[in-house]
C-alpha cells in the first residue's frame, strides 16, 4: 500500500539524522518523546469510540462475502463519482481527478492539484456534466470548474463556501455548511434548491454530523442525520435508517466522547452511500466517520441494510474479509459496489455480492 512504502522510505533517510542530532541536545530527545507520545494515544483513539455507536439498534447483521470482479491498485480515492462508462476519482495521493473505465483501468486525468487555470485544491464534488464535460467543484476558492475538449476550461467563482457537491441527471448540486441546498448553473448563479427548513434541518447546524447530500434517481439521501427524502416542490422524508437515539439530535448538539486529550465534540457520517431499488425499497450502506479537533478520521463500515420502500429495515449483512472500508453502490449494476481502505485494501476494487443482487429479483 502506499502509506507503507511512503513510512519505509521514510525510515530510511530520517533516523540515521536523528542519530546525529540526539547525541547533541536533551531538548530533541525531550521533544521526540512528547511526540511519540501524542503520536500514540493518537493511534489508541479508536478504542475510546463508544460502542453503542459502531454497533446500534442490535441488528441482525449476516456475513456475506465478495466476488472482486476488477481492481486498481494505483488509486487511492478521496472523491468517488460514477459516470454512465465508469468512474471519476479524485485521488488522494496524486491530488488528481482520474477516469476509470468500467475494468477500473485509467482512460484519463483531469486537471491538476494548484492554484492557477486547469487546477484545483480542495474538491468537495465532481462528475460528467455530459460526454464532453467534467466538472469539479472546488472548496478553496470556491468555485465551479468545468473542463471540456481539447483542455478547455470554464471556470466560475461561487458565493457561498461548498461542503460537498454532486453531479447528477445534468444538474450541479451543492450543499454548504449550513445545510442549505443550491443548483449551480453555467452563468456563476446559485439557485436555491432548498433550505435547511425543507429538511426539517436546524439553521444554523452545531459541530454536530454536516447533513451532506447524496442524489440518486429523484431522491436525496443527508449522510449526517441518515435522512432519505422524496424530491419535489415539497421534499417527503421517506425513512430514517437506524441509528443510535443519542444521533438523531446531533445536529442541534454535538456529541461528546473522551479521548486521550479529554472531552471532544465530534462530527458523524452515518450512512455513507444509498440505491434506490424501486418498487423494492432502498440498499444502504452504513458507516461511521469521526473528525475531532485533532484532525483524526476514522472509517468503520456498520452494515449493508435492505429497507422496503416504505422504511422499514427488512435486512442486513457485514462483508466478511472488510472490517475497514469505504464504498459506493454501483448504480447500473444491484449487488456491486466500489471499495477502499488504505489500511486495508491497495487502490481500489470493485466487488459483487450475490445477496444484495438478489433483493431486485
Amino acid at each position: 500500500m502506499k502509506t507503507a512504502r511512503v513510512t519505509d522510505v521514510t525510515s530510511r533517510i530520517v533516523v540515521p539524522l536523528l542519530r546525529i542530532r540526539l547525541g547533541r541536545t536533551s531538548a530533541a530527545v525531550l521533544a521526540l518523546v512528547a511526540t511519540s507520545a501524542v503520536v500514540a494515544r493518537a493511534q489508541d483513539f479508536t478504542a475510546r469510540i463508544p460502542v453503542k455507536y459502531t454497533e446500534a439498534c442490535d441488528l441482525d447483521r449476516s456475513d456475506v462475502a465478495a466476488r472482486v470482479i476488477a481492481r486498481n491498485e494505483e488509486v487511492y480515492p478521496r472523491l468517488v463519482a460514477q459516470t454512465s462508462s465508469g468512474w471519476l476519482i479524485h485521488d488522494r495521493y496524486e491530488k488528481q481527478v482520474v477516469e476509470l473505465d468500467q475494468d477500473l483501468r485509467k482512460v484519463r486525468s483531469w486537471g491538476q492539484h494548484g492554484p492557477g487555470p486547469m487546477e484545483y485544491n480542495s474538491p468537495v464534488g465532481l462528475g460528467r456534466l455530459d460526454s464532453a464535460h467534467v466538472v469539479v467543484v472546488d472548496g478553496n476558492p470556491p468555485s465551479l470548474i468545468v473542463f471540456g475538449p481539447g483542455g478547455s476550461e470554464h471556470r466560475l467563482a461561487i458565493f457561498a463556501r461548498p461542503k460537498h457537491a454532486v453531479v447528477a441527471d445534468g444538474r450541479i448540486l451543492i450543499a454548504t455548511n449550513e445545510a442549505t441546498v443550491h443548483e449551480a448553473t453555467m452563468d456563476g448563479q446559485l439557485r436555491t434548491v432548498n433550505s435547511s427548513d425543507d429538511f426539517g434541518l436546524p439553521e444554523n447546524p452545531g459541530r454536530g454530523a454536516t447533513p451532506a447530500p447524496r442524489l440518486r434517481e429523484g431522491h436525496m439521501a443527508f449522510t449526517g442525520p441518515s435522512t432519505i427524502w422524496r424530491l419535489g416542490a415539497e421534499p417527503q422524508q421517506i425513512f430514517q435508517r437506524c441509528i443510535h437515539d443519542d444521533l438523531l439530535g446531533m445536529l442541534e448538539e454535538a456529541i461528546q466522547i473522551d479521548t486521550p486529550f479529554g472531552a471532544h465534540p465530534f462530527n458523524l457520517t452515518t450512512m455513507q452511500d444509498f440505491l434506490p431499488l424501486g418498487t423494492r425499497g432502498f440498499l444502504t450502506l452504513g458507516g461511521l466517520v469521526v473528525r475531532v479537533d485533532m484532525g483524526r478520521e476514522f472509517q468503520k463500515l456498520r452494515s449493508i441494510e435492505h429497507y422496503d420502500s416504505g422504511g422499514r429495515l427488512k435486512q442486513s449483512w457485514k462483508l466478511t474479509g472488510y472490517p475497514v472500508v469505504q464504498g459506493v453502490f454501483d448504480n447500473h449494476v444491484v449487488g456491486r459496489m466500489l471499495i477502499w481502505n488504505e489500511e486495508e485494501i491497495d487502490g481500489i476494487q470493485l466487488v459483487e455480492v450475490e445477496e444484495l443482487g438478489a433483493v431486485n429479483r
